[in-house]
């Protein structure tokens, strides 16, 4: 970001920026003057992004877009922890609560992360009936095969029935 700020001065210093009155222009303008449209603003970075491919084809990604920067930048200032109003008023949102997705989007971005991670940091766990050599004679012994309306794929599962209750075991290949 410090690298930025030189060309942005010298920038303001040729339009003229630093004189009294200009405070309230907009800082980028189009060919005619004018603030820059939604439409203008998409050809431009369009138009760039192509001319980049065109040297080196892995330079940008093809779902580049102006809406991808907004977003990357609004989630980049909310995990450097700027509170969501001056997201809202830099992105011009009229409520926060068009800019509380950003927040949303936030924490199912930790929530993956905490899920991917948790896999390395809990050991993987058998059921406790896998290893009871007695408890699955017992079952076999005491089967009886039948169609049970319950499962989907009876063709992977057996009923069993004891006692008044019914039991699906899944059958391994």
């Amino acid at each position: 970001m410090k690298n930025v700020i030189p060309p942005i001065n010298r920038y303001l210093d040729l339009q003229g920026y630093s004189h009294p009155g200009r405070e309230n222009e907009w800082l980028f303008k189009n060919h005619m003057k004018k603030q820059f449209t939604r439409q203008g603003i998409n050809y431009i970075v369009s138009k760039y992004t192509s001319l980049a491919r065109d040297r080196d084809p892995n330079l940008i990604p093809e779902d580049f877009s102006p809406h991808k920067i907004r977003h990357t930048t609004a989630m980049s200032l909310l995990d450097s922890g700027v509170d969501l109003i001056y997201i809202r008023d830099l992105l011009g949102h009229t409520s926060v609560k068009t800019t509380e997705v950003y927040a949303k989007t936030n924490v199912q971005l930790k929530r993956k992360a905490i899920e991917a991670s948790a896999n390395e940091i809990v050991p993987v766990e058998s059921p406790e009936w896998e290893s009871d050599s007695d408890l699955k004679s017992w079952l076999k012994g005491h089967q009886s095969v039948f169609s049970c309306p319950y499962i989907r794929r009876p063709h992977r599962y057996e009923c069993l029935q004891e006692s008044g209750l019914t039991f699906a075991v899944y059958q391994r290949n």
